[in-house]
């Protein structure tokens, strides 16, 4: 069992099981990254099949801007990850939608 393995919730029959996922498998290159303009989030990256997936999302350090900490968000339907790139404020859609909405690993 992996590290992430333990926080990820059991699929119900009807969702997509999410795949396992080692830390930084899927995350490592900072490609697969998109910054988003945001006081609180540095960027956001998305990885999943079907309906739901694993959403990572590095936080700023708000003195340098630059990454302080990085979260992966497990059982993320993709329609959430949507709304967060293209909401008014990231900030404010993700404390509303994501934080403590998802189970949580991190800080990695």
């Amino acid at each position: 069992m992996s590290f992430l393995d333990r926080f990820r919730r059991k699929p119900k029959a009807d969702q997509p099981a999410l795949k396992s996922m080692s830390a930084g498998e899927y995350f490592a290159g900072d490609e697969a990254w998109i910054a988003v303009a945001s006081s609180n989030l540095h960027s956001v990256a998305y990885y999943g099949e079907g309906a739901v997936g694993t959403l990572g999302v590095r936080f700023k350090d708000k003195k340098t801007g630059a990454v302080k900490s990085e979260y992966r968000y497990s059982g993320v339907p993709v329609v959430v990850y949507q709304g967060l790139l293209h909401a008014g404020s990231h900030g404010k859609y993700f404390r509303a939608h994501i934080r403590d909405q998802y189970l949580t690993a991190g800080p990695l």
